[in-house]
Formats: structure tokens, sequence, C-alpha cells
């Protein structure tokens, strides 16, 4: 995984395009994923927990995680829980859904097992999301020839992967 800072006046992460899953029926093809980390709660703030995603976006955003809840959520590393929900939600865009999991990083909501794991660096994708995690990543990669290097497990951040 490359990691790119985006430009920060770039349209592309300002813009969040919500497309109607009747419309829209595949991920777009643009090879990578923008992930917007907003510095601020949003108006309405009751719907969100620490982010959200949009896997149909053919433009603009992809996935926005809130700096602020994750900072006010976090008891340990800020660094490591802001890592999570930017996998969950960039799990949500290469998986091409809003599901969630009954474990693992997918889940829904995180309680005290996965504050824990967490903490331990152990917080990981569940086995059942594997290969729909890595048909999402495949699907972005250009061509064949970099498909075939990708037979290890795909690390999102520090101590999480798709195993």
């Amino acid at each position: 995984m490359i990691w790119e800072e985006g430009i920060p006046d770039a349209l592309e992460g300002r813009l969040t395009i919500m497309i109607p899953s009747s419309i829209a029926t595949a991920p777009d093809g643009r090879g990578y994923v923008v992930v917007r980390v907003e510095n601020g709660l949003p108006a309405n703030p009751s719907g969100a927990g620490l982010g959200y995603a949009l896997p149909l976006a053919q433009e603009g955003v992809h996935a926005t995680v809130y700096y602020d809840r994750v900072e006010k959520l976090c008891l340990g590393s800020t660094a490591n829980l802001l890592g999570a929900a930017m996998a969950h939600e960039i799990g949500h865009v290469l998986l091409g859904s809003t599901k969630h999991s009954a474990h693992g990083i997918m889940k829904a909501r995180w309680g005290p097992a996965e504050f824990r794991l967490l903490a331990c660096g152990r917080l990981q994708f569940a086995p059942m999301d594997a290969p729909g995690l890595r048909a999402g990543v495949a699907g972005r990669l250009p061509g064949q020839r970099r498909l075939a290097t990708c037979a290890a497990p795909v690390c999102l951040t520090s101590g999480l992967a798709i195993r």
C-alpha cells in the first residue's frame, strides 16, 4: 500500500458524490482510494460513528474519518485508533458494501474486546472478509503483473492486515 498526502485544496478531497446503489453497481476504476480525515465534527453528528464510507463513489471521496471523534474516544494511542477507523472505512470501499461483520475490524460497534485487541495491535479483519478484501484490492490494481505480486497479506496500517 502506498500512502500519499492529497493536495489540501483538491476538488477530489472535498467532493462527496452520493450515487444510489441502483445506478452505480461497481466501485470506480481509479486504482486508489480517497480517504478524507476531517478535523471538526459535522453539523449533524448524531448519525455517524468515527466515520463513514461511500463504497460505490465514482468520483471524490470514498471514506471520511472524523479526527475529533477519534481523539475524544481514544484512551491510548490516537494514531492506532485513527488507523483502525481508516482501515474499517477502507474495508467498506474494498468490499463494495456498507455491511458489517460479526467480528474483527469490520464489526459495526467496537466494544471492550475490540479495544483490547486494538491496544495490543491485534485488531484485524475477520477471515471471512479476506476474500472480498483481496478481490477489492485486485480490482484496483492495473494489469495482471501486479496481481501476481499480491499474494502476501496487504497491510492497511501497522498491525492491521488482510490475511
